[in-house]
């Protein structure tokens, strides 16, 4: 996949970057905007890039045009993780005041 420079406005405050097939050049390039990323932060990075219909490269190279430098899937889980953790202690906890009760 081949990303190329040409950034178009959609909305106000919303910009797609048009990323063209390498080997079909009378495909129609497939355009990613922010929105698009928001909506598929729940996966990691090459099944996002699949979902769109993209190589990883050309996907994580959208997302740099489009100002996001890391993809946040990892930090997502990572603060999920972190809640369940911390959920499961107080819960513990609390099982451990009704037994001394």
């Amino acid at each position: 996949m081949l990303l190329k420079a040409k950034e178009e406005k959609a909305q106000p405050s919303e910009y797609n970057v048009a990323v063209y097939t390498r080997g079909k050049s009378t495909s129609d390039p497939v355009y990613v905007n922010l929105s698009k990323l928001y909506s598929l932060v729940h996966l990691n990075v090459n099944d996002a890039a699949k979902c769109m219909g993209l190589s990883p490269t050309a996907f994580k190279n959208a997302c740099r045009k489009l100002g996001v430098h890391e993809w946040p899937y990892r930090n997502i889980k990572k603060m999920e993780r972190r809640r369940l953790i911390a959920q499961l202690q107080r819960k513990k906890k609390r099982d451990e005041k009704k037994k001394h009760k």
